[in-house]
């Protein structure tokens, strides 16, 4: 075996190792619209929890998008890794459609604003947009719903 096959060899193995080390995401339904994402890296000290995650959100709007629905965060648990163990990450998301997304926005900064006692005001407002901000920055909202929303929450207050 001359020394490229060789090198070529070693290359080939170390692609193979690492592309084994993150297991693909499983998808389970947990009830109606309710799913559970969970990803291992098994890459040890050469893992990403932060691309790992991103994974697990791309993924996650990937198959809403199949379904023609948003997903909507629930809960993501990282699984720090232990000294046998590995890196796991699980992320829980609801399927939604656009408008029922837009509304969870307004009324969570609603509601928000209601339990402070500020029901008007600039508090309640910065919450709004921050969590349609959020909803636009994973994709689930166009630049353009981004920008109806937004001006129904300026024009509020």
């Amino acid at each position: 075996m001359n020394h490229r096959n060789l090198i070529s060899l070693v290359l080939l193995s170390i692609v193979l190792t690492l592309t084994a080390c993150v297991s693909n995401p499983e998808l389970v339904k947990t009830s109606d619209n309710n799913y559970t994402l969970t990803r291992i890296d098994k890459g040890g000290s050469f893992g990403n929890l932060d691309d790992t995650r991103h994974a697990l959100v791309a993924e996650a709007n990937k198959f809403a998008e199949s379904q023609g629905k948003v997903a909507v965060r629930v809960s993501m648990k990282d699984t720090p890794m232990q000294i046998e163990g590995f890196t796991s990450v699980e992320y829980k998301f609801q399927l939604m459609s656009k408008l029922d997304a837009d509304t969870l926005v307004t009324e969570s900064a609603n509601n928000a604003a209601i339990s402070s006692g500020k029901a008007t005001g600039t508090n309640a407002m910065y919450d709004a947009l921050l969590k349609l901000d959020d909803l636009h920055k994973r994709g689930i909202l166009t630049d353009e719903e981004f920008a109806i929303q937004k001006k129904k929450i300026l024009d509020r207050n």
